[in-house]
């Protein structure tokens, strides 16, 4: 059974193979936005903060729980009204995945889910210095409503079109073997037609030398 716990667990063994040697502050930022979370935060077993100089691979080497902090703002739920069914028993939860239709390559910029991933993807990119190229592939495409079996085709298609850049960070943990990384190509005629104001905006760019 698919749970938060072997969700996270996933996660984190992707990311230490790439940002193992990445300072806890860091990665809490990453993991936030791969998971859509407030806030998260690496602590030892007596409830203490793990030092946010401690190193992603290190921190799994020890005893620690991870919290996961989420806001919820709705208010209480409306009481079911007397035509509304039930869930059948056992049946299970939506995925936050949607199921969406293949994508046109022949023009990518022409599909309604197009636009969603340029803005969404500028609104997690000014929140963190390093975007994944796994969390594009992995999380922030599916979420958008692109067949997960399609995730690479569709930023493959991303790439040709150069509506983002591939590039490649320096892994201190793995220095044989760069992280990959996605930046949205603000100078693209499309992208700042979308983003008007925004696509001015050039978010921090991180060093070759670098970590996350």
């Amino acid at each position: 059974m698919h749970t938060w716990k072997s969700h996270l667990r996933s996660v984190l063994h992707r990311l230490v193979r790439t940002h193992g040697g990445a300072k806890l502050s860091d990665i809490e930022h990453l993991l936030a936005g791969v998971l859509d979370a407030d806030g998260i935060d690496f602590r030892a077993p007596d409830g203490t903060l793990l030092p946010d100089q401690t190193t992603l691979a290190a921190a799994l080497d020890l005893p620690c729980d991870v919290t996961i902090r989420l806001q919820l703002h709705n208010h209480a739920p409306r009481p079911a009204a007397s035509g509304d069914a039930a869930p059948p028993q056992g049946e299970p939860a939506a995925s936050r995945f949607r199921e969406g239709a293949p994508v046109d390559q022949a023009d990518i910029s022409r599909d309604p889910r197009f636009e969603r991933f340029i803005r969404e993807f500028a609104r997690l990119e000014k929140r963190h210095e390093f975007m994944w190229a796994g969390y594009i592939v992995r999380e922030l495409l599916p979420r958008l409503g692109f067949n997960p079996e399609e995730a690479k085709l569709v930023l493959d298609c991303l790439r040709s079109e150069h509506y983002v850049n591939i590039t490649k960070v320096h892994n201190p943990k793995n220095p044989d073997f760069p992280a990959t990384g996605v930046k949205l190509n603000r100078e693209h005629e499309v992208v700042r037609a979308l983003l008007g104001a925004q696509g001015e905006t050039h978010p921090h760019e991180i060093a070759s030398g670098e970590s996350l």
